[in-house]
């Protein structure tokens, strides 16, 4: 029985990390801005390139231009609105890319774990897209942010420590979104006025304690046992009923969450019932005899 459940615990985390591929066409091309040359990978896929989550980009097409190669790539750059996902893969094709301009597509969520292959990322933008929330150390690997732009999404969660660490920071957008509508560039006193009021006015306390409860959840769940299982799926319950009481668009986040440890304890409940039932049946057998 304990084999069979490893296994079926194997196929749910799988069920999570399966990925599927897609390929990249490019055109590139030199870009001046302020002074400055970037050689730019732009998007030219006009199908419905990253549809799913965790959609690995793993082929390239396109002609580099004269002595370049992928090495010389700093800027990528798509506006094709065919983006559901944030893409994967790109800093295995593009070991320098510094600049990632995904404008006017469907990207509506945004994890740390998206941009930690991109420790040399300077700017990002991100902006008509369908972002809905900002979360804790999403930029933790992403130390040399110097511009993020988020311009006209849905944003309406803004996680206290989002923007910690972030000291090289000069160009800040929020405009056009549900909590904000701040921006300001080269000016530091500015930044951290839009990032105070931010803190104000896109922070929940009750969402963010929720939000400590299911890690506390996720960080012992490889903990449960017979004797604390049941109490592992009320904490669940509870924390679903008061999820209920946010707009979809505030909670999707913590519920995908929630789900994946609701997903384990459901397993190990069954396991537990049918442990269960087989000591009664047991029982039974030596009662008549």
């Amino acid at each position: 029985m304990t084999r069979i459940l490893f296994l079926v615990i194997c196929l749910v985390i799988q069920s999570f990390s399966t990925s599927n591929s897609v390929e990249l066409e490019c055109a590139y091309e030199k870009v001046n801005y302020e002074e400055s040359i970037f050689y730019r990978c732009e998007n030219k896929n006009t199908l419905n390139l990253i549809s799913r989550k965790r959609t690995l980009i793993d082929k390239l097409t396109g002609t580099h231009e004269d002595d370049m190669t992928d090495d010389n790539v700093v800027d990528f750059y798509s506006d094709t609105k065919n983006i559901q996902y944030f893409p994967q893969g790109l800093s295995k094709i593009f070991n320098n890319l510094k600049r990632i301009i995904i404008n006017s597509n469907g990207i509506r969520d945004l994890s740390q774990s998206d941009l930690k292959d991109y420790p040399k990322l300077e700017v990002l933008i991100l902006d008509n897209n369908l972002i809905e929330v900002l979360h804790d150390d999403l930029f933790k690997y992403n130390p040399d942010l110097t511009w993020i732009s988020m311009e006209s999404n849905f944003i309406t969660q803004i996680y206290p420590r989002v923007f910690d660490g972030l000291n090289k920071l000069d160009n800040l957008e929020l405009t056009s979104n549900y909590c904000i509508n701040m921006k300001a560039s080269n000016d530091s006193t500015a930044i951290q006025n839009i990032i105070k009021v931010a803190k104000v006015e896109c922070s929940n306390a009750e969402f963010l304690e929720i939000e400590e409860e299911i890690k506390k959840l996720e960080d012992n769940v490889h903990n449960l046992n017979d004797n604390n299982v049941l109490e592992f799926n009320v904490k669940c319950q509870k924390l679903y009923l008061k999820l209920d009481n946010f707009a979809i668009a505030d909670s999707v986040y913590l519920n995908t969450r929630l789900g994946k440890v609701q997903t384990v304890v459901d397993v190990f409940i069954s396991k537990f019932y049918k442990d269960m039932f087989h000591k009664i049946a047991d029982l039974e057998k030596k009662i008549v005899t």
